[in-house]
């Protein structure tokens, strides 16, 4: 009797995968081309203004600038101008009259050159038409702060519509963004956005 075994030989090979991974470094925009100067130019110093709170480019480059405190104005740099000119405000006064303002916040200018300033102190908001240095009183009583939808309480920023029919205030101690027109009749409410009131 003859006995055949027959062995079977199984060979697994085994392939190892080689990842290359290429590290590219991206080009500093800021080596060609236009580059931001290194050397600021001072458009307003310490004997001008002590503390700046926002900033504005009209359509036409001219720069509007906020002085909260000691100044308590608003400044304007006219493109390409060596120096600055106040146009709201009585320099180095506090005071709620026309042409006054109380620690000024927020400032917007339209199309037309007209000027909108957050008059935080006054508790309002007051409109310069072009070339005027006389405020008009468009959102919020001046001197009085409130919930109320006809009053602001720390109102701190602005801007207005594409329309530049409404305007829309951050009124800060309310906790509110509210809308009021920006050819608003005297005590006109304004309309609740976002947010809600004080605590």
């Amino acid at each position: 009797t003859t006995t055949t075994t027959t062995t079977t030989t199984t060979t697994t090979t085994t392939r190892t995968a080689t990842t290359t991974t290429t590290t590219t470094t991206p080009t500093n925009p800021c080596t060609t081309g236009n580059v931001w100067n290194t050397s600021g130019i001072t458009l307003l110093d310490s004997s001008q203004v002590t503390q700046v709170v926002d900033m504005y480019m009209d359509s036409n480059n001219n720069l509007y600038i906020t002085d909260e405190y000691s100044s308590t104005v608003v400044w304007r740099l006219l493109s390409n101008a060596a120096s600055a000119t106040i146009v709201a405000g009585t320099q180095n006064s506090f005071g709620s009259s026309s042409t006054q303002l109380n620690h000024p916040q927020g400032v917007y200018v339209d199309t037309g050159g007209t000027m909108y300033v957050v008059d935080y102190g006054n508790r309002r908001v007051q409109k310069y038409i072009s070339g005027s240095n006389v405020g008009i009183t468009v959102a919020g009583i001046s001197g009085s702060s409130g919930s109320s939808l006809n009053q602001l309480f720390d109102p701190r920023y602005i801007t207005l519509d594409s329309a530049q029919a409404y305007m829309y205030i951050a009124d800060n101690s309310n906790h509110r963004v509210i809308r009021f027109s920006t050819n608003p009749n005297t005590g006109d409410n304004g309309t609740l956005v976002a947010g809600g009131t004080g605590g």
